[in-house]
């Protein structure tokens, strides 16, 4: 489960660089990943 300490806060440049692109099929983390993330949404 993601909390508000996994989530970075607005000023570092990171969160300005464009993502990564993923390749089709996801792998296992990555699917957990975005399953922590819609559960924090």
């Amino acid at each position: 489960m993601l909390t508000m300490k996994d989530i970075i806060r607005d000023g570092p440049p990171t969160l300005r660089q464009k993502a990564a692109e993923l390749e089709l099929p996801l792998t296992k983390e990555e699917k957990e990943t975005l399953i922590a993330m819609r559960e924090f949404l």
